[in-house]
């Protein structure tokens, strides 16, 4: 899906990079990255309800607090046999009215959910894996795969010091 990515992040481009040593193949196919659920053909209207993931669900503990909302520790009993669950999963939850009024953009929670089901879709074998993205009434919910040491980011930050 992805072969080649000129350019880094916030556009800087690569290829041609001051320090680089080696330079990107651009000789590779087009990679669509797309910046929105409307460039996506998307919209959060269109994520699936919760139930149709969880028929219940509970708050283990409380991981952290994240812009548009919380990430918890959670437990749940599937909807169905057929949805496949790890015993405790992390679950972001962000309120319908944050999420809505945060606008377009880089840092925007509408951006969070598609590269979470991007990241689903790619099934990358070192990632932290997305199990859904959901919605009910009053919430937008994201389902990773919890990691027991937090964000890759803090632990090295915690190395380095």
């Amino acid at each position: 899906l992805i072969q080649h990515l000129p350019h880094g992040p916030w556009g800087m481009d690569l290829r041609r990079a001051p320090d680089a040593q080696a330079t990107v193949d651009t000789r590779a196919t087009k990679v669509c990255y797309p910046c929105s659920f409307d460039e996506a053909g998307g919209s959060l209207a269109s994520l699936p309800q919760l139930r149709e993931f969880v028929a219940s669900w509970q708050r283990v503990r409380t991981l952290g607090e994240a812009h548009f909302g919380k990430v918890y520790l959670a437990r749940a009993t599937p909807a169905s046999p057929s949805v496949n669950l790890p015993e405790v999963f992390a679950l972001k939850r962000m309120p319908r009215s944050a999420v809505l009024a945060g606008g377009p953009g880089l840092e925007s929670a509408e951006n969070e959910i598609l590269a979470g089901l991007a990241l689903k879709e790619l099934e990358l074998p070192y990632t932290a894996q997305c199990l859904f993205a959901a919605q009910d009434e009053d919430y937008f919910y994201l389902a990773t795969e919890y990691c027991e040491h937090g964000e890759l980011f803090s632990v090295l930050q915690g190395l380095v010091q």
